[in-house]
């Protein structure tokens, strides 16, 4: 439960300060977001098999290739007579 009040509380905070200071909320939540992914990451990178990280990244890879390739066929068919 403290890592969920951690995150409440920077959320909290970025969304005070954004809007004390008119600051676009990527500037301030990206850094904060991507330094729990980062702990995280090296988490379960210290935790699973190279094998297992390995292979999940390329089941990554693939599926972002696939919604890729599946959005520009439907954009092209749309654009067609």
């Amino acid at each position: 439960m403290p890592h969920v009040l951690r995150l409440a509380v920077v959320g909290t905070a970025a969304g005070a300060f954004s809007g004390l200071f008119g600051v676009g909320g990527g500037a301030l939540f990206v850094p904060a977001l991507a330094s729990g992914g980062a702990l995280g990451g090296v988490a379960l990178a210290n935790a699973l098999p190279e094998r297992a990280l390995e292979v999940a990244f390329a089941m990554l890879q693939l599926f972002v290739a696939a919604q890729l390739a599946r959005r520009s066929l439907r954009t092209t068919r749309r654009e067609e007579p």
